[in-house]
């Protein structure tokens, strides 16, 4: 703590509000508890509240919903929010707090360029052969600052944030759900039609998915010929091809440690201003 400062304290007490979940309230009306033994049950697709969690963003959108409701797909599990904070501002808040210590440690003092956070942003396109307008809003994000401070010239887009609520666990494996990544996909398509001095050039688009203290690395590869079709109101003629890591716990020091080097990975990107050939790295592989 000595070493790192205030930023490494805010990171374990993020963890640690993201990770508390609330003893039972012990009875005190008298009953006796009961003497019984009970049976242990395993119910199919059950996930214990203390584990993974994820889902889509924007709480707003689902302050209508019923508490207790299963989005209708098996393998999701929800709770209450155990701080005062939704679920999914704990983990975004939880990622926040790494982010800026990665990058405050990771980069020299008063550095110009350098890589910095920045707050969430809506992005619109509007198809004018299609007559239709489309619109997504991130939860943050990585920009390179030209000049490091506040700079009157456009910064360069290097990655943008999606926080989640639950996580869909399908035999006790993670997996991002289709309404998640067809949202993740949205962002990252508008991302590329931003102006292209805000862009580093390449035809990528990175998005970290953070969950609890889980955290995943996509890569989007929206390509020239793509963007030309869809803004052209046209069915592009080829796939989005999208790459992604694993989870990273960030309660593990190995979890740590990956998000760390992706971090670096595109810290050096940036830096470069040139297309990688590996932007996104996992000791495990990557899953398509």
């Amino acid at each position: 703590m000595d070493e790192y400062g205030e930023t490494l304290g805010e990171l374990w007490g993020a963890l640690a509000s993201v990770k508390h979940y609330p003893r039972p309230i012990p009875r005190n009306d008298g009953t006796p508890e009961a003497k019984r033994a009970r049976r242990g049950v395993v119910h199919t697709g059950y996930v214990h509240s203390a584990g993974i969690q994820v889902s889509s963003s924007n709480p707003e959108d689902r302050n209508h919903s019923s508490p207790g409701g299963s989005e209708g797909s098996t393998g999701y599990t929800e709770t209450k929010p155990t701080q005062e904070l939704p679920a999914e501002d704990n983990a975004l808040h939880l990622i926040n707090r790494v982010l800026r210590h990665l990058l405050y440690y990771t980069q020299p003092l008063n550095a110009s360029p350098v890589l910095d956070l920045r707050q969430k942003c809506r992005m619109v396109s509007q198809i004018s052969e299609l007559k239709k307008q489309f619109v997504a809003v991130d939860d943050g994000g990585l920009i390179l600052r030209v000049e490091g401070g506040v700079s009157t010239g456009p910064h360069i887009a290097i990655a943008l944030l999606e926080a989640k609520r639950r996580l869909v666990v399908d035999d006790n494996k993670p997996r991002i759900s289709d309404e998640c990544l067809a949202q993740m996909t949205c962002e990252a398509i508008l991302a590329r039609a931003i102006p292209a001095e805000e862009q580093l050039g390449n035809e990528r688009t990175i998005v970290l998915n953070a969950t609890s203290h889980y955290v995943c690395f996509l890569e989007f590869n929206v390509t020239k010929a793509y963007m030309r079709r869809l803004m052209a109101g046209q069915l592009p003629s080829e796939s989005l091809k999208v790459t992604a890591t694993h989870w990273f716990d960030l309660s593990a020091v190995e979890g740590r440690r990956g998000v760390l080097n992706n971090i670096r990975g595109l810290l050096g990107m940036a830096m470069d201003r040139q297309p990688q050939q590996d932007v996104i790295s996992d000791s495990e592989g990557v899953e398509d």
